[in-house]
């Protein structure tokens, strides 16, 4: 029995990050004991850590430590493989791998995000550590600005991939579909794959992709006034409040943001009191 999936995608924001938070869910849900690995993570400046491992270890409360939750940034795995030295960056990640393997019943290992330099290796990358840690991937992949023909095309590069390097692969995800092309992307997909892949679509929910007032006060490093408990609500609109209170206010929408200077204090109480 495997003790350990790979989420794996091919291209940035296909959305593999909540299909790791649904998996890791229904895990936490079947599996006394569930750990999670991140072999390779972006650069992250001085004291800040990695979203997706901190997200992870503190909403589930895993009984892990940061740092044994990934292996290397992607800055040190560019450096190795430009010295030939890919053998060595494997070896570290099954070395770390093997530590979480004894320590947990299963682990959910996630693969690269193709953000930032060297995104041009990260696909051979993903294939070549699920490979060399001998477990099954899951791969996804997102619909947006794609026709289904393109994405199915993607998916199904994305599972030979995988397939030629002799990985086993349990299920192809189509991520952020149209509601409405749903079955036409599953029956497309399922024509294209072995019978034992599992075949699935997400459709998209525009909802998830609206900024939180916690991601823009970390951006603008800003001072939190009061609300603090409200930090996780979401934005839909923004608008500018330059204009008189009694204009101002046709304009303001559910969810909306309020830019206004900060001696504008009708436009400011105006803007509560009509919330």
């Amino acid at each position: 029995m495997n003790k350990a999936i790979y989420i794996a995608t091919s291209e940035e924001d296909s959305g593999k990050s909540i299909v790791t938070l649904g998996l890791m869910s229904m895990l936490i849900g079947k599996t006394a004991k569930v750990g999670y690995f991140r072999p390779i993570v972006e650069d992250f400046e001085d004291g800040k850590l990695d979203n997706h491992i901190e997200t992870v270890i503190n909403h589930f409360a895993l009984d892990i430590s940061y740092n044994d939750a990934f292996a290397i940034k992607k800055s040190k795995l560019i450096k190795k493989k430009n010295k030939g030295k890919i053998g060595e960056v494997i070896d570290l990640i099954i070395e770390k791998y093997k530590q979480l393997e004894e320590q947990f019943d299963f682990v959910l290992v996630e693969g690269t995000s193709f953000t930032g330099e060297g995104t041009v290796i990260e696909m051979d990358m993903n294939v070549l550590i699920a490979k060399n840690l001998g477990i099954p991937a899951i791969i996804v992949g997102s619909g947006v600005g794609k026709t289904l023909d393109e994405l199915s095309d993607s998916l199904g590069l994305a599972y030979d991939s995988f397939k030629q390097k002799e990985v086993e692969v349990l299920a192809v995800i189509a991520n952020k579909v149209q509601l409405q092309n749903i079955e036409l992307i599953t029956s497309g997909l399922k024509k294209n794959l072995p019978e034992g892949v599992l075949v699935n679509a997400i459709p998209i929910i525009s909802s998830l992709n609206n900024t939180t007032i916690q991601e823009i006060v970390n951006e603008l490093n800003a001072q939190v006034l009061f609300g603090g408990d409200f930090l996780n609500n979401q934005i839909s609109s923004f608008s500018v409040g330059a204009m008189q209170l009694r204009n101002y206010l046709m304009h303001l929408k559910e969810n909306g943001l309020v830019i206004t200077p900060g001696d504008r204090a009708d436009i400011i109480l105006g803007a509560l009191q009509a919330n």
